[in-house]
């Protein structure tokens, strides 16, 4: 009895961890989506006349709730 509580247990720990794995792991892919629409963009720009810095620099509306999360935690 105690060891197939233990084992469940155990099981669920497991896909805990697993479950805050696959979350990481789908916020860094996020952010590297993020990350590399953003140097698209700003080649993109840099090729067109009237290239300004600034209009490539507003983020995606993922990125900038990630940046404001991460604000909060820190």
């Amino acid at each position: 009895m105690k060891a197939t509580r233990h084992l469940r247990l155990t099981g669920l720990m497991l896909k805990r961890r697993l479950d805050n794995a696959t979350a990481a792991a789908v916020t860094e892919l996020r952010y590297l989506r993020d990350h590399a629409a953003d140097e698209r963009r700003t080649q993109e720009a840099k090729q067109r006349p009237g290239f300004s810095l600034m209009n490539c620099l507003t983020p995606s509306p993922w990125r900038r709730w990630l940046l404001r999360r991460q604000t909060l935690v820190a």
